[in-house]
This record gives C-alpha cells, structure tokens and sequence, in this order.
C-alpha cells in the first residue's frame, strides 16, 4: 500500500490570480484576487474567500510573502511575542 494518497482537489494554500470568469457582482474579469484557492491552473471560490489586490502598485508575488501569511506571522511574532521596547535594548 502505497504512503501516499492520491486526490483531485488542490493543496489549500495562498494563491494570487486573475478572476476569468465572475457571476458576483463585486468581482470582475480581470481583477486581481487573494484567497486560499489551493495549488492549481485555476481555482473556484467564494466572493468571500477573496480579496481584490493591487497589482499594478504591488508585486503579486508580495501578497503570498510579504503581505501575506508570511509576513503577518512575521508581524505577530515581532510585536505581539517579543514585544519590543524603545528604551529596552535587545539581548
């Protein structure tokens, strides 16, 4: 028996893409969207799941990283744990 199982659906992850087609009113062929759609050509998804992003101003590739999960980890982890202090100095 193989260790492995094999699926048809995606891996859920962040994806950043182009809508192609839209029945929602809010979302239109040609923006650019963020959601956990899975590692796929194509991905479909609810207009809550999404999020319009700018990606004239703004790499795509900055909102899996950056501005992404990446990078909020990275925010949290910095402010919320370490909770740095001006006058403290780091050791």
């Amino acid at each position: 028996m193989p260790c492995h199982r094999s699926s048809t659906r995606p891996w859920a992850a962040g994806t950043v893409g182009e809508v192609v087609e839209s029945r929602h009113r809010d979302f239109a062929v040609g923006d650019t969207v963020r959601g956990m759609l899975g590692w796929a050509d194509y991905g479909v998804g609810g207009a809550g799941g999404l999020t319009k992003v700018d990606a004239r101003r703004i790499p795509l590739s900055a909102y899996l990283g950056v501005l992404g999960m990446t990078g909020m980890t990275a925010w949290y982890g910095f402010h919320k744990i370490m909770d740095p202090k001006a006058a403290k100095p780091w050791s």
